[in-house]
């Protein structure tokens, strides 16, 4: 997320940054990083601070970008290992983990934009939060009128960005026929603008180079001017291009 912060300090640019979570140790090796980050690329920050108070951190800001876990890894390492156990799928943001870590997000969800809301009202709120249509359909139900929430995920466009470094084309000039949810979806076809069925193509790179041929394109990967270093992992998920459930990991600005 800082990485993608200083590439487009240009056409985004910041003055103030500030970490909140509700664990100071955590909070001081990720912070401490940043400062040295900040103090090497983005000097134009005036101002970065990190904090566990919310009436310092929600005070006079215009973007938050939300990502909790509720229960922590402990219970994201229940969520997958349950499911399995009973011959399910182990995933945190699908099966019975999704489920789970859903209905243990939606009420800390809620009371953390609640309280965002009382010191910014005005703020534009992207929520990174999984299982991210469980927790997007539970936020529009809960803030109906409130049209500043988005939420994001950007596994499918990331799985997409290493399918054009495998072709060695551009990220746009692919056109995906795909449905489902952004955490359990499938790519049924990967066309370029010419009307052209790539996906049998996709599938013999994979099959004659292995799974190495995506993780190796992927250390170049670039969308836009952004570098787009969270598509590493989906080489877990690219086996069997033509039933391919997304996945995506993040880190925000504000962490449970």
């Amino acid at each position: 997320m800082m990485n993608s912060l200083i590439a487009e300090k240009e056409t985004f640019p910041l003055k103030r940054v500030v970490f909140y979570d509700i664990d100071a140790e955590r909070q001081e090796s990720n912070a401490k990083a940043t400062e040295i980050l900040f103090r090497e690329h983005y000097p134009e920050v005036e101002e970065f601070i990190y904090t566990t108070d919310k009436e310092t951190a929600f005070s006079g800001s215009d973007f938050f970008f939300i990502q909790i876990r509720t229960g922590g890894l402990q219970a994201r390492e229940r969520d997958e290992q349950i499911p399995l156990s009973h011959g399910c799928v182990g995933q945190e943001t699908c099966g019975a983990g999704g489920m789970a870590y859903g209905l243990r997000s939606i009420g800390d969800m809620i009371q953390l934009i609640n309280e965002i809301r009382c010191y910014s009202p005005e703020a534009w709120i992207l929520n990174y939060t999984n299982p991210a249509a469980i927790v997007a359909e539970a936020l529009n139900r809960e803030f109906p009128e409130d049209k500043r929430i988005l939420n994001i995920c950007d596994m499918p466009a990331a799985i997409m960005v290493s399918y054009a470094n495998l072709l060695g084309c551009e990220f746009w000039d692919l056109v995906p026929e795909y449905f489902g949810l952004n955490h359990y979806g499938w790519f049924t076809k990967i066309k370029n603008k010419q009307g052209q069925d790539l996906t049998d193509e996709i599938k013999n790179i994979i099959l004659n180079q292995g799974i190495s041929a995506i993780d190796l394109r992927l250390q170049t990967i670039h969308l836009g001017r952004r570098p787009s270093k969270t598509c590493k992992p989906c080489w877990q998920i690219t086996q069997n291009i033509y039933l391919t459930p997304t996945c995506s990991t993040t880190c925000t600005l504000k962490r449970w």
